[in-house]
């Protein structure tokens, strides 16, 4: 398992941009078929991004670089831009035990409220956190995966 974080070059709010998100959301889901990797937790913040992976038989270096290079080149078509997108190459922590997983989840879902974005987690679109707790239908979050990394049971799992 892996926190994988990225941000923007300059620190630019492109992801507060209309259809933007769901580009690079849409773009996590087709590699994730592609790759096998699951996604355990994510959130796409104004201008970062953070993701909880567990890879399968695919290198993370493949799949990142793939949905980096990718949304950069769309982005910068759709946008008459040339150039890097990215401040640099993404940065990736393993995740080791049981503990950091947990606060991991917590954090990368309680972002856009320390920031300012919503007043709870599952208010903001662009997060995993309403997947997760069976207020949205899971487009990109392995919800199951996830909550039997809390709990047996999927409903004390939510509550913890």
């Amino acid at each position: 398992m892996y926190h994988v974080y990225s941000r923007v070059s300059r620190r630019e709010g492109i992801f507060a941009q209309e259809g933007e998100p769901e580009a690079l959301r849409d773009l996590l889901i087709e590699v994730k078929r592609r790759d096998g990797f699951e996604v355990l937790a994510w959130c796409l913040m104004t201008n970062h991004v953070h993701l909880l992976l567990r890879t399968g038989d695919v290198p993370l270096s493949r799949s990142i670089r793939s949905v980096q290079g990718r949304f950069a080149f769309g982005y910068n078509r759709r946008h008459g831009l040339v150039g890097p997108l990215w401040q640099s190459r993404y940065k990736a922590k393993l995740v080791g035990d049981d503990t950091y997983f947990r606060r991991l989840v917590a954090y990368i879902h309680l972002n856009p409220v320390v920031a300012g974005l919503a007043q709870r987690p599952g208010q903001y679109r662009w997060s995993g956190h309403a997947e997760l707790v069976g207020r949205r239908r899971p487009e990109l979050l392995d919800a199951e995966r996830t909550l039997a990394l809390f709990a047996d049971d999927p409903d004390d799992a939510r509550r913890a």
